[in-house]
């Protein structure tokens, strides 16, 4: 009885643990200089690099619980084109819904010809001295760590962006 109850508590915490360890699967990177974007693992292929171009977005049902609970939307985003080794059509879930809002934003982002508002530029460094990612969920991205001045722990403005 004692291992059972032992377990039950162990349980979630292992899962979750395990979860943490491989959060790294399940990214999606948009770089903005490159215009590429980084697709996620899945269980049957490996992530490869899109054009924004060819990536759009598709808005999903809506899941509703029973008896008049929560609601969660659904949506992917939809490659057009995609690699000829795949014979499926790899789409990029994203559950809980993605909003025309937010695929607005992300679309301003990744176009070098529209300058980043400053906000952004304070926002990034404000997360950096933290050590946290966007959602405050883990560390601070790797891959944006070059963009940040290590001594003042600013973005290098100049010569990045």
């Amino acid at each position: 009885m004692p291992a059972a109850l032992a377990l039950f508590c162990i349980g979630p915490w292992l899962t979750y643990k395990l979860w943490e360890k491989l959060d790294w699967l399940d990214k999606i990177e948009f770089n903005r200089h490159t215009g590429l974007v980084r697709t996620s693992h899945t269980l049957l292929r490996r992530p490869f690099y899109a054009p924004i171009e060819d990536v759009e977005m598709c808005e999903g049902p809506i899941i509703q619980a029973a008896r008049g609970g929560g609601e969660m939307g659904t949506g992917g985003l939809v490659l057009t084109k995609y690699p000829a080794k795949f014979w499926w059509r790899p789409t990029i879930a994203t559950f809980g819904g993605m909003e025309t809002d937010h695929w607005t934003a992300i679309l301003k982002f990744m176009d070098i010809n529209e300058p980043i508002h400053r906000d952004v530029h304070l926002s990034i460094e404000e997360h950096y001295k933290k050590d946290k990612n966007a959602m405050g969920t883990g560390p601070f991205p790797e891959v944006m760590k070059k963009y940040i001045d290590p001594e003042d722990k600013q973005v290098s403005r100049w010569k990045v962006w």
